[in-house]
């Protein structure tokens, strides 16, 4: 522009002084006033501070052959095949695949193993939030906002997911290649509409086909570990990050999953008004972006998807307040009120505790891993013959009667303390649940029950068992709070449910179950929903009780998968003859270690 200004003012010089011409010099000077006009223009937007952008714009990426991301030099053979109209509607990511593929077969992206992947799905995927974000600005104030990372289980139609997955294979329609363009931004409006839920199905979808995840676990960690070696730099994230990455696909993908939480926390909605829900929204939204890690701490008593979970999520949370960090110092994002929450200026972040209820947890070993089979797990953690009882924690009477009772009579507990919605969610997901096995209550005792010598290795109150009645224990819970309608997360097997195993009715001498408790907040719950519904989790129990049992509102029912036992851990039947409280503690927190919940 300013060049501009100086050609054209050159020529108004030479036109008023050397020829006269009156015309020639209006026509210039009007020139002049309208270039004039417009470079105030400009310097006031200039000038204009840039309050809620983002550091890398999703913007439309450039056309066919040389993604942003993975340069590629196509050869004239492609060239040619595409040459006829097509090259204009493709985009084309592997050229090799999209020579090899038959054009006349239908293409499913979702039988070819890894096929779904940054490189693959980015274009699509940048369509899908462009659109989603759109809509977004036009829902200001709406519960959906949050459907991007927490599903309503309530409204959960397998039919909505094979429906959207449908729309989603026509994406794709031969192999190495999408749609691009017009005609991918026409087939997104004309089968997503306006409707956010189903356009934020669509994204969990894709993102929890990535195999690595949206961010590999090692670019993580090498990231963290260049931080600190560096001192925690702020200068230029983007550029620092990606150099972690396997490529700029994923680099691509990174930054859109935390501009895509940004604009949502930036929107005016009353549910993200308070810290909680802020930072609830980017722990629920871990798991999306992290695929779960396996790690072994036989010093944490949570359940190992549990643990999972935390991980997940205090990594997105450190990698979204390192980007909001950055951003505001090359002030890009000055919301004070959002730099408060995350507390910028402290960094790493420090933990973040939530509010949260107590839970009892069962688990137990069980080595399926084709779907899910809620009759054997309940039956296996109600009957398991010896309980091991966390370390660290106490168990109260009431409690331990209430185990007492899920022994005995499994099928009345379910019915008398699994909330409604708990009790429907279970034979939503698990089509082959069989009550008639879990009721016990005509066939007596099954067993020797868990005897006084194993409370002996676990530093909890002892006290005699004694055997109370089921009414007897409801007597225990009069005055007690009774919870409201419940909510249960719990594990899908897959998109289609499986053929459930055959139960081993009778219990091994050796059955068994681990105890303990946990503290259940809202943003695991959230996040268990997600995964359930994404079928990323199975086996695995999360279910609100209607009566509190001791301090816990909640029973975790889960699974892992028994490894062989770590060195100098002695048999299972000498705990009870030892007075080492530290081996036993250590052979207490090996007798589980990795949980067979596949992601």
């Amino acid at each position: 522009m300013s060049s501009m200004f100086r050609n054209l003012k050159e020529r108004f010089r030479s036109n008023g002084n050397g020829s006269g011409n009156k015309q020639q010099l209006r026509s210039s000077s009007s020139v002049m006033q309208g270039l004039e006009k417009m470079r105030r223009g400009e310097r006031k937007q200039k000038e204009k501070p840039q309050v809620r952008s983002f550091s890398a714009p999703i913007e439309v990426p450039k056309p066919v052959f040389s993604p942003l991301g993975s340069p590629r030099t196509v050869s004239s053979e492609v060239m040619s095949s595409v040459s006829g109209g097509q090259g204009n509607r493709y985009y084309i990511y592997d050229s090799k695949a999209y020579l090899n593929a038959d054009k006349s077969e239908r293409f499913d992206i979702f039988e070819k193993p890894g096929a779904i992947n940054p490189t693959s799905t980015r274009y699509v995927i940048q369509y899908l939030i462009n659109r989603t974000r759109e809509l977004i600005l036009q829902n200001e104030d709406s519960k959906v906002l949050l459907q991007v990372f927490k599903p309503n289980l309530h409204h959960f139609s397998q039919k909505e997911v094979v429906e959207v997955t449908s729309v989603l294979k026509n994406l794709f329609p031969h192999d190495g290649c999408s749609l691009k363009g017009d005609d991918l931004a026409t087939a997104i409006k004309a089968n997503f509409k306006e409707r956010i839920n189903t356009l934020s199905l669509a994204l969990r979808i894709l993102w929890n086909q990535f195999p690595l995840g949206i961010m590999p676990w090692d670019s993580y960690h090498r990231f963290v570990k260049w931080e600190r070696e560096n001192g925690y730099p702020l200068e230029s994230f983007h550029f620092r990050l990606s150099k972690f990455l396997p490529n700029k696909d994923y680099t691509f993908c990174v930054f859109a999953f935390l501009e895509f939480i940004l604009c949502i926390l930036l929107q005016n909605n009353k549910q993200l008004i308070h810290k909680s829900g802020q930072m609830d929204l980017i722990f629920t939204a871990g798991p999306t972006c992290f695929t779960r890690e396996r790690t072994e701490d036989p010093d944490d008593d949570l359940p190992p998807v549990i643990r999972s979970y935390h991980n997940r999520g205090s990594a997105l949370h450190r990698l979204f307040v390192g980007y909001l960090r950055s951003l505001n110092h090359e002030g890009k994002v000055n919301d004070f009120y959002l730099s408060d929450i995350f507390h910028i200026d402290q960094y790493p972040p420090a933990a973040y505790t939530a509010r949260s209820s107590k839970a009892l947890t069962l688990t137990i070993p069980f080595e399926s891993s084709k779907g899910n089979d809620f009759t054997t797990l309940i039956y296996q953690a109600a009957t398991a013959k010896q309980r091991f009882y966390s370390s660290k924690t106490s168990f109260s009477k009431v409690e331990n009667n209430f185990l007492d009772q899920f022994e005995d009579q499994t099928l009345r507990v379910i019915t008398t303390f699994f909330s409604e919605s708990s009790n429907r969610y279970i034979t939503t997901f698990d089509n082959g649940f069989n009550t008639e096995v879990l009721d016990n209550s005509e066939n007596g005792k099954q067993g020797p029950k868990v005897g006084d010598d194993q409370y002996a290795v676990a530093t909890w109150l002892q006290f005699a068992k004694e055997q109370n009645s089921f009414d007897e224990l409801l007597g225990m819970l009069e005055g007690g709070n009774c919870a409201e309608g419940g909510t249960l997360a719990l594990g899908a097997g897959g998109m289609t449910l499986q053929q459930p195993m055959k139960l081993q009715r009778e219990r091994a001498d050796d059955s068994k179950v681990r105890v303990g408790k946990m503290d259940v907040t809202e943003w695991i719950i959230s996040a268990w929903k997600n995964d359930m519904f994404m079928g990323k989790v199975q086996n695995t129990l999360l279910i609100k009780l209607t009566k509190k049992i001791g301090e816990c509102n909640w029973l975790v029912i889960t699974c892992e998968r028994q490894q062989r036992q770590r060195r100098g851990d002695a048999p299972t039947q000498s705990i009870s003859g030892t007075g080492n409280a530290n081996a036993l503690n250590d052979l207490l927190d090996s007798c589980y270690t990795e949980s067979v919940i596949m992601t």
